[in-house]
């Protein structure tokens, strides 16, 4: 008698459609850009403008991770489908190389890549909805994380009640912040020039000598300011048509990033030299400062706000679909492949991520509660 393979190693059989296609063209599109347009663009240039003195340059190296992402889109989007299962690359992996590669991803995912980056989203949610009130959240801590966990609490209940909620939220929510960085982009082309802005500032660096390794670098943060472009694949799953529509949501959705992450970087060295930008906490407050004073910083912190949530709850819809994918394996806890028979959603992966996210808060929290006061 021949041995009968383990459950880890064993070609599963391909499994079954058991949640509902809900996601047209636009939603997806919607995923890709609020997944991917967290707090990056806002935080970003000013380390990227430490290391690149030279704006033309810098310049370049943000169309560099445009052009390096654009080709990740062309790819996964061929891929997308051929294979369109929910889990995404999960289902990739263990097509490709097996179930125990996919195995690892899955747990990856889970406890350390979605953890951290949605745990760290929140934490800016939190902070930049309290600056928006006008309160600091450096003093106020204890209430920023509250507002952290609440809003991971909302973004997991609304997927539960069903894809088509959790996607009609983050459309509304994307559409606002590619809005928000559409008003400034503009408003420094138009207002600018009057308020000290010159054509001079994308042309002229500080004198430092460009470093290889430097731009290096620079290019990995703004590959991170890009990063989430392949999200939407977790739910594959649910697209509609997704022969048609994966494709061209994954292109057309990191096309448009491209777009914004150009006409933002470009209005901010319009605005300020790059040496404003490399000292600037946050480039986009300096920049709405110097066109509407003290207001403009009000509505930076509204856009940081927006944009923080939009990614959190596009990350909450699309990433947990992996587990859901591991447990029709057989690879995760049997519970999370449970959908619910009102919305059909997967009943229990949004309440299952929710646990190691809610982990990296309280460590953040531990860490700020034990730091001796000065």
């Amino acid at each position: 008698m021949s041995p009968q393979p383990s459950a880890m190693t064993a070609t599963p059989a391909k499994p079954a459609e058991r949640l509902p296609r809900t996601l047209g063209l636009w939603s997806s599109v919607a995923l890709v850009v609020g997944i991917t347009i967290g707090s990056g663009i806002f935080r970003s240039p000013a380390g990227i403008a430490q290391r690149v003195p030279h704006p033309t340059v810098m310049l370049l190296l943000w169309g560099l991770g445009g052009a390096i992402t654009m080709c990740g889109a062309l790819s996964l989007g061929e891929l997308a489908a051929a294979l369109p299962e929910t889990g995404g690359l999960y289902a990739y992996l263990r097509e490709g190389w097996g179930r125990m590669p996919a195995f690892l991803f899955g747990w990856s995912e889970l406890v350390l890549i979605r953890a951290n980056a949605l745990g760290g989203i929140a934490v800016v949610f939190g902070e930049y909805l309290l600056r928006s009130l006008g309160v600091d959240p450096v003093d106020h801590w204890v209430a920023a994380r509250c507002l952290s966990g609440g809003a991971i609490a909302f973004a997991a209940v609304a997927n539960v009640r069903g894809a088509n909620i959790g996607a009609f939220i983050v459309g509304i929510a994307t559409w606002a912040k590619f809005a928000a960085l559409l008003v400034l982009s503009l408003s420094a082309f138009l207002l600018g020039a009057g308020r000290g802005a010159t054509v001079a500032n994308l042309t002229t660096g500080t004198g430092a000598p460009l470093v290889l390794g430097s731009m290096g670098l620079a290019l990995v943060s703004i590959l991170w300011a890009y990063d989430g472009w392949a999200d939407l694949t977790f739910a594959s799953g649910e697209v509609k048509d997704p022969q048609r529509n994966l494709p061209r949501a994954i292109i057309l959705g990191t096309l448009a990033i491209i777009v914004i992450y150009a006409l933002t970087n470009v209005a901010y060295l319009y605005v300020n030299p790059i040496g404003t930008v490399a000292q600037s906490r946050l480039v986009a407050a300096d920049t709405m400062l110097v066109l509407f004073g003290r207001a403009g910083v009000v509505l930076v912190s509204v856009f940081v706000m927006i944009s923080s949530f939009s990614s959190l709850n596009g990350s909450m819809l699309a990433s947990p679909r992996v587990f859901f994918a591991m447990a029709d394996d057989g690879l995760f806890f049997e519970t999370i492949a449970k959908a619910s028979t009102r919305s059909a959603s997967p009943r229990f992966i949004g309440c299952g991520a929710c646990g190691p996210i809610s982990l990296v808060l309280i460590a953040r929290s531990a860490t700020r509660w034990c730091r001796p006061s000065s």
